[in-house]
This record gives C-alpha cells, structure tokens and sequence, in this order.
C-alpha cells in the first residue's frame, strides 16, 4: 500500500511513509515523540548525510528544528521540516547523549504505527 497510485486519487500513496524521532527538550526528562510528515523526510535525511559526513552521530548533535513554507501542486499550502546542527556534544556529554539514546531504541523499535 506503500507504492505510488496506491491512493484513491491515484497519485500518492495509500500508506504515508514515516520517520519517528525522539526528542529531548533542554530541562526536560523524558523525550517528545515527533512523527516527521513525507513531506519532510528527504530533509531529515540531508540533515543526517550532513551529520554523518562530519562523522557526528545524531544523538551527539543539538538540533534546532523549524518549518519552511511550502505549496503542493494543487496550490495547497503546508510546511516543511527544517534541522541546523546547533553544537556538537563532546566527552562526557557525548556520552550521556549516548547512553540516553541507547534506553530508547528498543522502545522505538517494538512502538506499532498505526
């Protein structure tokens, strides 16, 4: 249901792809589950090619993350996820950064979408 013409109007997909992040706000204990639109995911992506490039891996970035405006063919208005690597965490930040993610992968992992 995933291929393109799959939808009733026979050009998108009946079943939206996803990228599901755990975010960790400064202050905050537990994470905010953010669920990126299709839309947004080809941004999500560049952003992680950056990371990767400069050998950062994305538990060891702080991230500012906003919204760029956006128009569908239909003239439909909608936003568009942006991310900027704000600082690097280091030495012991980076690994409490480190083990912080680590607890939530098996959450996300076993998390159905519905």
């Amino acid at each position: 249901m995933a291929q393109w013409g799959s939808d009733v109007k026979m050009r998108g997909q009946a079943c939206k792809q996803m990228v599901r992040l755990l975010l960790l706000q400064p202050g905050s204990t537990l994470p905010l589950l953010l669920t990126l639109a299709p839309t947004s995911i080809k941004a999500w992506r560049q952003y992680g090619t950056k990371l990767l490039d400069a050998k950062v891996p994305y538990w060891a970035a702080e991230t500012s993350i906003g919204l760029s405006p956006a128009k569908n063919a239909e003239g439909i208005s909608y936003s568009v996820a942006t991310f900027a690597a704000r600082q690097v965490f280091e030495g012991d930040d980076a690994d409490r950064a480190r083990a912080y993610s680590a607890m939530f992968i098996p959450v996300l992992k076993n998390q159905a979408v519905d």
